[in-house]
């Protein structure tokens, strides 16, 4: 997974800074790309000339690699201090010049404009992190916390991202070194939710079993199945209840999937019997099951990688219900 990573704070020493290298540091642990750009020190210029106003002009260079970077990213983390409510005039013209139409958003055929664009942004998810010396309580009463409104609605909105966070870091002026500490802690937990190994993330996800007509699915395998209606019941489940795992954790993870349906299996329908199925295929596990049923021949008859889960009866490897 590729992750742009932006700072806009004139002072490499800044808190900002250290927010940003936290958020590259759990993104690489992770095992994520952290593209990182920091607009002041590359001297990044805010400001947009006329001739960039068409989408259809030549950008200069070091815009398109912007351009290209942010629009090819699976997340995005910003990170700026809050000035005058407002992000520094240097990411205020990045915004203007990166997130352009025609590679940030467009509008739809006929619309001149005037109406409401169509996100074309990659990213699923967006961070942004500020730091602030205005007390929270204060900012939102009297300024109603304008940051807030910019990023979640007015951009990343408008860009197609569908998840958005914010956390603002103050009252930073007077923090003591053990806050700052805590709060890096967190902007590395935050980065480690939104953007999880893809190990971890298997191993944390859970897969939970539904009930539609008279067939059992995998919730998640549903939602993306088709083309098996015309299959009788035990076809319908074994087509769509099924996964392919491969990598090195291959078999905790495919252990972990058969663990989850047993728990439901077993809590959700204890009067009734299932096949499960794990078989290994070169260097993938294939799991599947689906629900016995009285004269209709199950998927697979032999013994080979078959639990068989009688709800009341608890579990047992065999070759047949």
């Amino acid at each position: 997974m590729q992750v742009y990573v932006v700072v806009a704070h004139p002072n490499a020493q800044s808190f900002n800074h250290a927010i940003a290298h936290a958020a590259v540091s759990a993104l690489q642990r992770n095992g994520h790309e952290a593209i990182f750009r920091d607009l002041y020190a590359e001297k990044f210029d805010p400001i947009l000339p006329a001739g960039e106003l068409s989408p259809e002009t030549i950008l200069p260079p070091e815009v398109e690699l912007h351009c290209r970077q942010v629009t090819r990213a699976d997340g995005i983390i910003i990170v700026h201090p809050n000035w005058w409510g407002q992000p520094p005039a240097i990411l205020k013209g990045w915004i203007d010049r990166v997130l352009r139409p025609g590679r940030a958003y467009e509008f739809v055929a006929g619309d001149s404009g005037e109406g409401k664009p169509v996100g074309l942004l990659k990213a699923r998810a967006a961070l942004v992190f500020n730091t602030s010396n205005t007390p929270a309580d204060r900012e939102e009463q009297i300024f109603g916390d304008p940051l807030e409104t910019l990023w979640k609605k007015c951009v990343f909105a408008l860009c197609g991202v569908p998840t958005v966070y914010r956390e603002n870091f103050g009252v930073v002026i007077t923090s003591t070194l053990q806050q700052r500490r805590a709060w890096l802690e967190k902007v590395q937990a935050v980065v480690g939710r939104y953007f999880p190994s893809e190990k971890s993330a298997m191993h944390q996800k859970q897969w939970r079993l539904i009930q539609v007509g008279d067939c059992i699915y995998d919730a998640e395998q549903f939602a993306h199945s088709h083309g098996f209606e015309s299959l009788d019941p035990v076809g319908r489940e074994a087509f769509v209840n099924h996964f392919h795992v491969s990598g090195d954790d291959r078999d905790q993870v495919a252990d972990r999937i058969i663990q989850d349906w047993k728990a439901s299996m077993l809590s959700d329908w204890p009067d009734q019997t299932f096949r499960i199925y794990r078989h290994v295929i070169d260097d993938e596990i294939i799991v599947r099951f689906h629900l016995v049923r009285p004269g209709v021949a199950n998927w697979y008859d032999g013994d080979e990688g078959l639990i068989v889960v009688k709800s009341k009866a608890g579990f047992a490897h065999a070759d047949g219900p």
